[in-house]
């Protein structure tokens, strides 16, 4: 039986990430997909950019230090070459999380997840289904709006939700046992 709420469709599910049309979860944050306002997917150029500049220029002065008197460059190279694998750190460091998918909800952005350089596929499907949930849930809200879905047929009570639940275990059970029967008329031996 499927462990899902009656209406509820799923657009993506993986591990640590759903997508529903009713709302999106990952890890610890959970958001109703009719309180998203807005979508967007913010790779960190800006800090890849500073990673390299800062790499690039540090290994670029240290050509320069033979103007330095000869107490100091030494320490000068060696800095400039500690500041180097420090900006080279860094930009392995950002490309584990260059990707970042915020959400805007009530005014406010939400990180939903954060993914690598090399994950960009997993970030568009995420995105996709993302927007195809929204799609839905405007679709949904107009057609209740205009009428041409009542606003109660969506709604069950306590009672329908529990007959429709044990019909729906008893046709399991039921579809179960029958090829149990079927194959055991057919190993009986005949009179």
């Amino acid at each position: 039986m499927s462990k899902e709420p009656i209406g509820e469709k799923i657009y993506y599910s993986d591990s640590g990430l759903k997508v529903t049309n009713l709302r999106v979860t990952c890890k610890s944050v959970s958001v109703p997909v009719s309180k998203i306002d807005g979508l967007r997917v913010n790779p960190s150029i800006d800090r890849v950019a500073m990673s390299v500049g800062l790499t690039i220029c540090s290994l670029v002065l240290i050509f320069f230090s033979y103007i330095l008197p000869s107490d100091f460059m030494m320490p000068f190279i060696v800095g400039m070459l500690v500041i180097s694998a420090s900006g080279l750190v860094w930009f392995c460091l950002i490309l584990r999380k260059y990707l970042e998918v915020l959400l805007t909800v009530e005014g406010r952005e939400i990180s939903l997840l954060n993914a690598g350089i090399f994950e960009k596929a997993y970030v568009e499907s995420v995105v996709d289904a993302l927007r195809k949930a929204e799609e839905d849930q405007r679709k949904f809200v107009a057609m209740k709006e205009t009428g041409r879905l009542s606003k109660e047929a969506s709604n069950f009570t306590l009672t329908e939700t529990m007959r429709l639940k044990f019909i729906i275990e008893d046709y399991e059970r039921i579809k179960a046992e029958v090829p149990d029967k079927n194959t055991s008329q057919d190993i009986a031996p005949s009179a």
